[in-house]
């Protein structure tokens, strides 16, 4: 509908100004993470806060414009910086000259890849050396690299050289009190011969209260070349209520030098009224 030309020229305040097309100015912010936390890539993220238009309230038609300041605002959008929790994954080695290493402190040394060869120096003495897979968010548990599950291999050196590693350890051992004050001596060990197998078993015991050690052992006994080896062994007979105590361990002659394996010590009172344990269990249906 025109205008009516009675009511003479439009007044200016009333014109509706043109709507200009929507141009987004978008603002430049430097991120802002936090100040500690996961690593930031090195092409961090930036804020990006664009213009937007605002759509004005229903409530505020009017029946005339008033000027272009009462429809048109403007707010931003803030994209959040994004920072990449994702660090490099790698591999992280532990050690410790004094028994199963600590994985709760700083590795030694990283990798991405394995093999690798840590740039550390190795003093003369036992070395145990684990590694745990971080993938960039997590770490992992120890992995187990023993050959009978430990989460660490031995890493002998002497003379500035690898000596190789002991036997095994015996995977058991059991004291038994027997009749007339005798404590029975068990024992059960296995690794194969490509693996270093001990060449004999090597026990010692005491009855006054001391711990004894394998080396030197009170007793050897040959151990057989290859499968499962049991031991049974019965030690003097003792006084009623003598505490006896029981290391057992294996050893091998490495060209005339014996290689002792760690051992276990086991106590058990001698009794000269106990009764002796049956030898078989007979189960007649």
């Amino acid at each position: 509908m025109a205008w009516p030309t009675e009511a003479g020229a439009l007044p200016p305040a009333v014109l509706r100004p043109r709507p200009q097309p929507f141009r987004a100015r978008p603002v430049i912010v430097p991120p802002a993470g936090p100040a500690a936390g996961p690593a930031a890539l090195p092409h961090q993220d930036y804020v990006v806060q664009p213009l937007v238009r605002m759509v004005p309230p229903a409530r505020r038609r009017m029946p005339f414009i008033l000027g272009p300041d009462r429809f048109w605002g403007r707010y931003y959008i803030t994209a959040r910086g994004l920072f990449r929790i994702f660090n490099p994954a790698e591999y992280r080695f532990y050690r410790s000259n004094s028994g199963p290493p600590d994985f709760t402190g700083a590795p030694f040394a990283t990798s991405s890849s394995l093999p690798a060869t840590p740039a550390v120096s190795w003093g003369a003495g036992t070395w145990r050396i684990g590694v745990t897979w971080f993938n960039g968010v997590f770490e992992s548990d120890p992995l187990p690299l023993g050959p009978r599950g430990e989460t660490y291999l031995r890493l002998d050196i002497s003379g500035g050289a690898d000596i190789g590693n002991p036997p095994f350890e015996p995977v058991h051992i059991g004291l038994q009190e027997r009749a007339g004050g005798v404590v029975r001596v068990t024992g059960v060990y296995w690794q194969p011969p490509s693996g270093g197998r001990a060449d004999e078993w090597a026990l010692s015991w005491t009855n006054d209260g001391s711990t004894p050690t394998i080396d030197p052992p009170d007793i050897t006994i040959e151990l057989p070349a290859d499968g499962l080896a049991l031991l049974e062994y019965d030690l003097p007979a003792q006084a009623d209520a003598t505490t006896v105590k029981v290391a057992l361990g294996v050893r091998r002659n490495d060209g005339g030098t014996w290689r002792y394996s760690g051992e276990s010590v086991a106590s058990a009172q001698a009794h000269t009224l106990a009764a002796a344990e049956p030898e078989q269990f007979i189960i007649d249906p």
